[in-house]
């Protein structure tokens, strides 16, 4: 059975899916004496409609747990060989689908275990986290590109572009740019701030990425942090710069990492914070907040934390909200929301 999402989500728009990676209980598995599979591996998509997980590409990978113990971690199968899948780990900001070629993108996963340890990943050709991939869904392979122009961390984010060509990878101060029509990196101008673990969107109008704070942008060394939760840092795709916007409004409380999105039919991000549910009008740089009642469906569902993550589907036009223990859920937002929230 799937376990955990520990990472993105990401709208598919010609499956009409949200993608993301889960992993599985280890066969035999008893709570308490055996080793938990807490690693993504396979590619699923979760269909709106259906209220389901659907399996596109079953990794080939067997997945373990967080230990360099043969019998219990992480190694390449047979099946490999022929045709190679990304080895498993947590998936966090990793996955990204670009429209403009049909593909989903990944960047290595984080794996706890020392994976070149096992002998079949030398025998059956494994590689490391360090990489890059495409995913082909016509032809149901992964494809290994070549790597990103330094080494990443596992709280990165990978964001495609639409009608761009392009897709970027931030990894704390570092930047990136992938050309797919050249298939090489480019490296760019370092961010003004350490991007770890900040929550992104893609503004599809606007080419931007758009980070917020979520649990913390990290000073640099020696400087306090210079930051309120109402501002964003927006990325431009096309001029390769940073600009930080200030918003109007107030969004108190704790900071938090659960769920921002961009609401293409609203034109308007999406944010749950600690204290509530927002919009923000990038046009007019105002926050307001939702007048609707907080999502709860139990003990620790959806609540604060880092591994809660959020999507638009455009063509349902709903947000999609995932926590990273198996529950979905999903937003329906119309004009009524921002003549009612303040």
């Amino acid at each position: 059975m799937p376990i955990n999402a520990y990472g993105s989500i990401v709208y598919c728009d010609h499956l009409g899916l949200v993608l993301n990676m889960d992993g599985y209980l280890l066969p035999g598995f008893v709570p308490g004496k055996s080793i938990l599979n807490n690693y993504s591996c396979s590619l699923y998509g979760f269909d709106v409609d259906a209220r389901e997980l659907k399996l596109i590409k079953r990794s080939n990978w067997r997945t373990g747990g967080r230990t360099d113990d043969p019998e219990f971690t992480s190694y390449p199968l047979p099946e490999y060989g022929e045709d190679p899948t990304p080895a498993p780990g947590h998936l966090y900001r990793g996955l990204t689908y670009l429209p403009d070629d049909q593909r989903a993108y990944l960047v290595g996963l984080c794996q706890a275990s020392d994976l070149t340890k096992h002998p079949n990943f030398q025998k059956f050709g494994g590689k490391d986290m360090q990489n890059f991939w495409s995913f082909d869904f016509a032809k149901n392979r992964w494809q290994l590109l070549a790597p990103p122009p330094f080494k990443f961390g596992y709280e990165s984010t990978l964001a495609a572009v639409p009608n761009t060509g392009r897709i970027f990878l931030f990894s704390v101060f570092d930047a990136a740019r992938y050309d797919i029509a050249e298939g090489k990196w480019t490296r760019l101008a370092k961010a003004p701030t350490n991007l770890y673990a900040c929550e992104a969107l893609i503004d599809a109008k606007r080419k931007q990425v758009v980070f917020t704070r979520a649990g913390g942008w990290q000073s640099v060394k020696g400087k306090e942090p210079e930051f309120k939760q109402t501002q964003l840092l927006v990325f431009d795709a096309v001029k390769e710069s940073f600009a930080l916007v200030d918003g109007k409004g107030d969004i108190p409380g704790d900071a938090a990492r659960a769920g921002f999105a961009c609401v293409d039919h609203l034109d308007r991000y999406f944010l749950r914070a600690e204290s509530g549910d927002y919009l923000f009008d990038p046009q007019a740089r105002l926050w307001s907040k939702l007048l609707i009642a907080p999502l709860d469906t139990g003990k620790d569902a959806f609540r604060y934390s880092a591994w809660n993550y959020a999507t638009y589907d455009r063509r349902r036009k709903l947000v999609v909200l995932n926590h990273h223990l198996r529950e979905w859920a999903v937003l329906r937002l119309d004009e009524r929301v921002i003549k009612s929230s303040k």
